[in-house]
């Protein structure tokens, strides 16, 4: 093909204006899917602001073949919803067609060009596996060149591989993070896997496993441009098979749970559920990748709620740009009630968190017609800190000097009874007058400081 002669700027695209301000970016692969690909988008509950549908392959010479599952409708649609459509180029982990194409890049960046502007994608995602480390330069030199040729309004992403052991003789070194972050806009880290096919049993992505993933592309790659990755399905092993570790879509697992009735297992410390299922002798079992499971005891590793939950703090802990999931279609979709809120870093709240926090606004609120200022202790976020702006703003406007000895003999008073408020009064008045030799401290002044302990005391109820 000829190639497009574009004029490009050798910078980062500006990811933020491909999502909604104040929102990650949150990536989801179709892959697979039995469904129509607008119908697999509705379902999140408009979680997703970036897709990427299986439509580039590449053929035995390394060239690309666009499958069967490109639908124009379904880019048309998604561009309406404010979606971005970047396909992912995949080798379906086979080395020598990777090779191929590395071997000749030219060729199949301009194939990618050409086809990224008939069809009007956003851009691109390379999802290459199961490369041979010696393929790290010829990677690397592919996606420069695939940059270089696209405009910075296309997005130039690339999907790699864990590598929190930082191994060096493995396929998953073939990624030079430090380098790619040259030429790619993000990574996809798919940070999963942890325990795979054929190997011992455990879980897909463990919370350290993850983190430790993430810290090691973070030595080398701004903040701005990772992505953590999430499997949608889970690992089971059966008791006494020699290989174990197939897949199982999140979907299936949450079926099995209230076909069995089962009461899964979590593990707090690598946040991780797992179910047993037993599977009767004469018994049809669940039907699981095109087969009904035989008769035996399985240990089925997934992630839930509470797994998912705690994988997206990790993006907000470490302010990351976003997520992404493989693959849709695959989920328990109950997930998507809170996965938006959970990547944004919005605040899920049980119902006694809710009183809690209604109470504290209230003691708050109490604190209007202060004669001191203390603007920070207003703020739902700042539980622990607030003692210590008390203390300085009491010493500011007051001229009451309380050091944290005399803070915490306050709080010891208040918690004493802290809804009898005449008699506080009384007690915290000829506290004052005895530490500070009489002080000119009025009733309102000593009603403000009861009202502050309890916000205390409730801020840190809180917090625990």
């Amino acid at each position: 093909m000829k190639r497009f002669i574009i004029t490009t700027v050798m910078t980062a695209t500006l990811i933020s204006s491909t999502v909604l301000a104040g929102e990650r970016l949150s990536l989801g692969y179709i892959y697979n899917a039995n469904k129509s690909h607008i119908e697999i988008v509705d379902a999140t509950k408009e979680s997703i602001n970036v897709v990427s549908p299986t439509c580039f392959d590449l053929s035995t010479d390394g060239r690309l073949e666009i499958n069967s599952i490109l639908d124009e409708e379904f880019i048309q649609e998604m561009h309406e919803k404010g979606i971005k459509v970047t396909p992912f180029l995949s080798n379906h982990w086979g080395q020598k067609r990777a090779q191929a194409a590395l071997a000749k890049p030219e060729i199949l960046v301009d194939d990618l060009v050409n086809t990224i502007y008939l069809y009007n994608f956003d851009g691109v995602n390379v999802d290459l596996e199961n490369l041979n480390p010696k393929d790290k330069e010829s990677l690397t030199n592919f996606m420069k060149l695939l940059r270089e040729a696209l405009p910075a309004d296309k997005t130039v992403s690339i999907a790699v591989a864990p590598n929190p052991k930082r191994l060096t003789t493995t396929w998953v070194a073939a990624y030079d993070y430090l380098e790619l972050a040259e030429y790619v806009d993000y990574f996809m880290v798919m940070t999963y896997d942890e325990h795979c096919y054929g190997g011992a049993e455990g879980p897909v992505a463990s919370i350290d496993f993850v983190e430790e993933s993430l810290k090691v592309i973070l030595e080398s790659v701004s903040k701005d441009k990772v992505l953590m990755g999430m499997p949608l399905y889970g690992r089971y092993w059966q008791n006494g098979s020699e290989v174990g570790g197939e897949a199982i879509v999140l979907g299936q697992v949450t079926r099995i749970l209230k076909r069995y009735r089962l009461v899964p297992k979590y593990d707090t410390e690598t946040q991780t559920p797992m179910v047993t299922l037993t599977v009767e002798d004469g018994e049809k079992g669940p039907f699981v990748n095109g087969r009904y499971l035989e008769a035996g005891t399985y240990n089925i590793y997934y992630d839930n709620e509470n797994s998912i939950k705690a994988k997206l703090a990790l993006v907000n802990k470490y302010d990351l740009l976003g997520a992404g999931v493989w693959a849709l279609d695959n989920e328990n979709y109950d997930m998507w009630d809170y996965y938006k809120d959970a990547l944004n870093e919005i605040p899920y709240e049980s119902e006694k968190e809710i009183e809690i926090r209604k109470e504290v606004e209230a003691r708050a609120a109490m604190l209007a017609n202060m004669p001191f200022e203390c603007p920070e202790i207003l703020s739902y976020e700042i539980k622990h800190k607030c003692s210590i702006e008390i203390r300085k703003n009491i010493e500011e406007k007051s001229s009451i000097t309380m050091d944290e000895t005399e803070i915490d003999k306050l709080d010891r008073i208040v918690n004493e009874e802290i809804y009898n408020d005449s008699y506080l009064l009384r007690k915290i008045k000829m506290w004052l007058k005895i530490k500070f030799k009489s002080p000119k401290t009025s009733p309102k002044q000593a009603n403000n400081l009861i009202n502050l302990m309890s916000i205390i005391k409730s801020r840190t109820l809180v917090a625990t």
